[in-house]
């Protein structure tokens, strides 16, 4: 697993523009490139789009959120209160097809349930997930 440091960039031909880094994530990319071959050679896709159930679940401070991305796009993966509100983004990148997990550390909010939603291209995900402190 790796850490780190979230920067946003910005690029438009000839133009470029970098945020000063933010947050810390731990993020690791747990399969390869989702494609099998077969015997003939062809490229074969054989993930789906997939949200997992974080795990633990309750736990404190921190929980571990596996997803699959079938195809390559801007992934968002955002925790939401329980009014819809977005409290953290953990993921918002382009990211190629493959299996990936993060760990959020939740150490700074208060105890309670918590959402987290997954969009990828078409593909949207919601789970629940809850803290006790």
């Amino acid at each position: 697993m790796a850490e780190y440091y979230i920067t946003a960039v910005y690029f438009e031909e000839e133009s470029y523009a970098e945020t000063n880094p933010s947050n810390t994530i731990r993020y690791q990319r747990v399969q390869g490139s989702g494609l099998d071959k077969k015997s003939t050679g062809e490229m074969v896709q054989n993930l789906e789009y997939k949200l997992e159930q974080n795990y633990p679940n309750p736990f404190n401070p921190s929980t571990v959120i596996k997803y699959s991305v079938k195809e390559s796009g801007l992934v968002e993966l955002e925790i939401l209160n329980i009014l819809g509100e977005r409290v953290k983004t953990l993921v918002n990148d382009i990211q190629p097809e493959g299996s990936y997990e993060i760990e959020f550390n939740a150490r700074v909010l208060a105890s309670g349930i918590y959402l987290y939603r997954l969009k990828v291209n078409d593909y949207l995900a919601v789970k629940k997930m809850i803290l006790m402190k």
